[in-house]
């Protein structure tokens, strides 16, 4: 079966950006030191003192569980259940209860607090679902993403208000059950309708993907549209030229990101293998 691993990029850069400063020898650079996905988790872990209680201890178990649970090759799995044992002080009997609870399907955090029965909005089709929607509906589904977008998407890269603060909960806890205390009542109530969601999002990998590029192409599409409207108003002819270069920048931008987040491209193999 298929083993995830996780890429550490430079602060700031993504593999786009990197492929356009450092070429194919630089990603593949990158992913020669990949690590083993739940490696990673506890390093986070660790770096965030998880380990440093009882209780702090327990949240790192909750946030390791999903991890153990995706892990479908029976090795593997056992592998990581050792891991965790021996880093938590967790009994292996124990882990595999936990574990055992949540295959149902649903987050662990179902286990934390009862779901409602029915969502409180009915879920609009997934072809209505916008991008940030879709992100965030993703994220509360599939835990083990939160990191990963945080370390690709600010919240202000968020266009919706509401989304955006419902981001940041999820980025600032990305074991939340329920809306944090203080959070405004119109994030709360979207947080609420994901949590209740019974849209269940499939390929995960690709929606994620997907969700990202949609989202940062939306930004330079208003970028674009900022620099036209600027260049209406514009009299000054040098001014003028700079902001048509900086337009035909976001052009390129764009066209970059259109290409590079569709499907086709994001196999499981070397992206710069031309082999079928």
């Amino acid at each position: 079966g298929l083993h995830p691993s996780v890429v550490t990029l430079p602060p700031g850069e993504d593999p786009d950006t990197v492929i356009r400063k450092e070429g194919p020898d630089g990603i593949r650079e990158y992913l020669s030191q990949a690590v083993d996905v739940l490696d990673r988790k506890l390093q986070i872990l660790e770096e965030r003192d998880y380990f440093s209680s009882i209780e702090r201890t327990r949240g790192a178990v909750d946030r390791l569980l999903p991890t153990l649970r995706a892990a479908k090759d029976p090795t593997l799995r056992d592998i990581y259940v050792a891991k965790v044992a021996e880093r938590t002080g967790v009994r292996r009997e124990t882990l595999d209860d936990e574990m055992r609870k949540g295959e149902g399907g649903f987050s662990p955090r179902s286990r934390s607090r009862p779901r409602a029965p029915t969502p409180r909005v009915a879920p609009r089709p997934p072809v209505a679902l916008g991008a940030e929607r879709k992100l965030l509906l993703l994220l509360v589904q599939f835990r083990d993403y939160v990191d990963l977008a945080a370390e690709r998407l600010g919240p202000e890269e968020f266009s919706d208000p509401t989304l955006r603060a419902v981001y940041e909960a999820l980025v600032g806890d990305p074991e939340l059950a329920h809306p944090p205390e203080g959070m405004e009542p119109a994030a709360a109530s979207r947080l609420e309708t994901l949590l209740t969601s019974s849209e269940r999002l499939s390929e995960a990998g690709r929606v994620f993907e997907d969700s990202i590029g949609q989202i940062k192409e939306g930004q330079l599409a208003v970028r674009a549209e900022n620099l036209r409207k600027a260049m209406a108003r514009e009299a000054d002819p040098g001014r003028q030229e700079a902001l048509v270069r900086e337009l035909e920048e976001v052009a390129r931008l764009r066209r970059e990101l259109k290409t590079d987040w569709r499907p086709a491209i994001r196999r499981r193999h070397d992206p710069f293998d031309s082999t079928p």
